[in-house]
């Protein structure tokens, strides 16, 4: 029998999950400073060797995810594709973007070592099983009550029930949330045989109005020329995992389709997306997800707060209740005479004091903003999911037009933290809706 890997995780996964692999050898288990043996491969380059001692079963057992989570994350500036691109350079002709880091193939390669002469340092031995495993940064076990359950199978883009990589919760049938005119953002989806999506082709979008009649309608090819790539087999990782710009700020940006650009139907209500495997957009290969038209203008600023979400893709939420905006300013200060006090003798150069001269001065002031957040009123199913993903993101980020001061581009996207863990949630009388009250901290201190 040999060395044989007896328990594998499936080919893809996510970093926050379990990955744990059992390996056997029935031949030399016994002998002297005998340990297993997994050396770890990203692109051809060999990132840690790992030992285990047999197990009661003479096993080894290797849990890798803790590993994996150090190698993988999803991208700081994908929300404004169709405008900007990743980088920032303006582009309208590129709505879809590959990933960078997003998803990252681990090559195992297994062996052993031990000492052939008694006393001496071990030999090691590689090459005895290889195996791979693709991870994303984020999780598809979390409401499973077995490790051995892995539900990235459901977002696979091959029917109509495939997912995209978003936290959004199905209500009444689809995927919906509710936008701003101005709002940017984007949603992932896996890509390519590789990770199983093999129908992620074309991106349909449906315009409709407040009757549900269709205004317009537009398929967008999942292409090089548009950002993307075609799924197929033998994909890099950098292509296995695309984002795009489906909110209406994207849609009117880009120059791909006019006929989908939200000022084009000036009526529109809602609409919808859907992925794609037939260039007339028939087939029907994810799941549709619904983007409501929000009344944004009731307050002034509003802003959208996007985050890296539990399932290895990125979620929005606009926040345009009463919001506010604080800033808390420290400074060190000290106390000078003025004047020309180092040069005045008194005789041919009289001491003089200028009223502006002196007194008490501050060196080098930095202000830390905090911004109190609120939803708009909302069905409770639709947004309570969206504030448990982003109050768990281990990177949210704030867009707002009226930033001022606190953008480094205006408008643009700042790194933010939830302040505190806690949320205030008001829920109306009448309607059962509810709203959140969240605040969050910019990252870096503004001089």
């Amino acid at each position: 029998m040999g060395y044989t890997i007896t328990q594998t995780p499936a080919s893809l996964g996510g970093a926050l999950d379990p990955v744990f692999i059992v390996v056997f050898d029935d031949t030399n288990t016994a002998e002297e400073r005998y340990r297993y043996v997994c050396q770890i491969s990203v692109d051809g380059s060999v990132i840690g060797t790992f030992k285990q001692l047999p197990n009661n079963a003479s096993c080894g057992a290797f849990s890798f995810n803790e590993i994996f989570m150090a190698y993988v994350e999803q991208e700081e500036n994908p929300w404004r594709l169709g405008k900007y691109l990743r980088n920032n350079d303006f582009d309208t002709t590129e709505l879809f973007s590959t990933n960078a880091k997003a998803i990252q193939t681990f090559d195992l390669n297994f062996g052993y070592e031990f000492s052939i002469v008694s006393g001496d340092a071990p030999t090691q031995v590689l090459n005895a099983a290889t195996d791979s495993i693709k991870v994303t940064n984020g999780t598809y076990r979390q409401f499973a009550l077995s490790s051995e359950s892995n539900q990235v199978s459901n977002y696979a883009i091959t029917d109509r029930f495939g997912l995209l990589l978003s936290d959004v919760p199905k209500t009444n049938g689809s995927f919906q949330q509710w936008v701003g005119d101005n709002q940017f953002g984007a949603l992932a989806f896996l890509n390519g045989d590789d990770v199983g999506s093999d129908g992620s082709g074309y991106l349909v979008i449906k315009l409709y109005d407040n009757s549900g009649s269709e205004l317009s309608s537009g398929i967008i090819n999942n292409s090089v020329a548009n950002g993307g790539e075609p799924p197929a087999t033998a994909l890099i990782d950098s292509q296995s995992l695309l984002y795009f710009g489906c909110f209406p700020a994207n849609l009117e940006a880009q120059s791909i389709d006019t006929t989908i650009r939200p000022s084009a139907q000036p009526t529109w209500d809602y609409y919808e997306i859907h992925l794609s495997s037939t260039i007339d957009g028939v087939s029907i290969d994810s799941e549709t997800y619904r983007f409501n038209r929000a009344d944004c203008e009731r307050f002034d600023p509003h802003y959208t707060l996007a985050w890296w979400n539990s399932v290895g893709g990125v979620d929005q939420l606009i926040f345009s209740g009463l919001n506010k905006v604080t800033q808390d300013i420290k400074r060190t200060t000290y106390r000078t005479r003025g004047g020309n006090a180092y040069d005045a003798d008194g005789t041919t150069q009289a001491y003089i004091d200028q009223s502006y001269q002196g007194g008490l001065k501050s060196l080098k002031p930095q202000t830390s903003t905090i911004l109190e957040l609120n939803t708009i009123e909302q069905s409770p199913e639709i947004l309570q999911p969206l504030i448990s993903s982003l109050m768990t993101s281990e990177r949210v980020y704030a867009y707002g037009t009226e930033f001022g001061n606190i953008s480094a581009t205006n408008p643009g996207y700042v790194r933010v933290v939830v302040k505190d863990n806690t949320l205030i949630e008001k829920v109306g009388r009448q309607d059962g809706y509810v709203k959140y009250s969240l605040k969050v901290e910019v990252s870096r201190y503004i001089p």
